[in-house]
């Protein structure tokens, strides 16, 4: 084995905050259940100590993207609530 994959596999691996199911997405889920129809700036006033606003939009994009989560409206307009909501 060369050194290189040596010290690879010897580092500990980062965990992924921004998988699906990893705490931003947990924080986002329950922010919208308690709270539907949601829009961006409000999530972020609530959580935004938490996770940053990037990352709020990271995670609301993979929350739509699989289908948790609905975005209604457009652009600044959009809210956004869990998708067995109505």
């Amino acid at each position: 084995m060369s050194s290189c994959a040596v010290l690879h596999s010897a580092r500990p691996r980062q965990a992924r905050l921004d998988a699906p199911g990893t705490l931003h997405h947990v924080m986002v889920r329950e922010d919208l259940r308690r709270y539907p129809h949601s829009k961006i700036g409000e999530i972020s006033a609530r959580i935004g100590a938490e996770i940053n606003r990037s990352q709020l939009k990271r995670a609301l994009a993979d929350l739509v993207r699989s289908g948790t989560a609905v975005m209604e409206g457009q652009r600044a307009g959009a809210r956004y609530r869990l998708a067995d909501e109505s």
